[in-house]
C-alpha cells in the first residue's frame, strides 16, 4: 500500500483546483452563450421591427438610430465571441492538466483514489 507523500497531496490539490476552475468556466460559458443568443435575438427584432428602436439605459428608454444600434449589437457580439473563445481555450487547457494529473495519481494509487 502506497503512502500519500507531500508531492502526491500537492497533485491532488492541483487536480481539485483545475477541476473547480473547469466547472466555473463551463458555467460562465453557459451564461455567455445565453447572452450571445439574446444579442442575436435583439438583432433579429431590430431588423423585423417597423418601429424605431429604443435603447434601454437603466430605467430609461432612448430612441436610437437603427445603424447605431446595429453597430452596438455587432460590437457586443464580437466581445462575447472573444470571451467565449478564451473560455473554451481555458477549459481545454484545464482539461489537459486534469488528465495529466489523473494519469499520475491513478498510476500510483489505482482504484484507491476517486477523481471523478
Amino acid at each position: 500500500m502506497s503512502d500519500v507523500l507531500a508531492e502526491d497531496q500537492l497533485k491532488i490539490c492541483e487536480f481539485s483546483k483545475y477541476f473547480d476552475k473547469t466547472n466555473m468556466a463551463k458555467q460562465r460559458l453557459s451564461v455567455l452563450s445565453k447572452k450571445f443568443q439574446e444579442v442575436n435575438d435583439a438583432q433579429d427584432e431590430v431588423t423585423a421591427s417597423l418601429e424605431p428602436p429604443l435603447l434601454r439605459v437603466g430605467d430609461c428608454f432612448y430612441k436610437i438610430n437603427e445603424d447605431n444600434l446595429e453597430e452596438i449589437l455587432e460590437k457586443m457580439k464580437a466581445d462575447l465571441a472573444g470571451d467565449v473563445e478564451r473560455i473554451k481555450t481555458d477549459i481545454d487547457d484545464h482539461s489537459k492538466k486534469i488528465m495529466s494529473l489523473k494519469t499520475a495519481l491513478y498510476s500510483k494509487f489505482g482504484n484507491r483514489i476517486n477523481l471523478d
